[in-house]
């Protein structure tokens, strides 16, 4: 679970440097040499990234503001800019761990629903 939540800080935030692994969206499964033996490794696809992606190029824009005043739980907002239609976003980021966050997102998207990209329900 640790991936998601780099790639969401790599790609989402104003100060980020896009860096995407070929694996993580295609897979790469294989056999290498360890200790005169073969080894099998399997890198698995990270399917919410190509969402990141196309938020970031869409909708990650704007104002930024940041939330790290949990030990669990951080997250940012991006407030968008008015030449992209519909932009701005609000990303949140958890351990697992049980925590509360109020972020603000600009006047802008008063009223307005945000999803999860990711898909991720939380656990009861």
């Amino acid at each position: 679970m640790f991936k998601p939540l780099a790639y969401a800080l790599i790609l989402l935030r104003e100060q980020g440097i896009p860096c995407v692994f070929y694996p993580t969206i295609y897979e790469a499964k294989y056999f290498d040499t360890k200790d005169g033996g073969q080894v099998y490794v399997e890198l698995n696809s990270i399917p919410c990234v190509e969402n990141m992606l196309r938020v970031r190029k869409d909708l990650s824009y704007g104002l930024q503001r940041d939330y790290f005043d949990h030990p669990n739980t951080i997250g940012w907002t991006r407030e968008g800019i008015p030449d992209k239609s519909l932009s701005g976003c609000a990303v949140l980021l958890t351990n697992g761990s049980a925590g509360d966050k109020t972020m603000e997102v600009g006047k802008a998207h008063t009223g307005k629903t945000f999803v999860d990209i990711c898909g991720i329900e939380k656990k009861k």
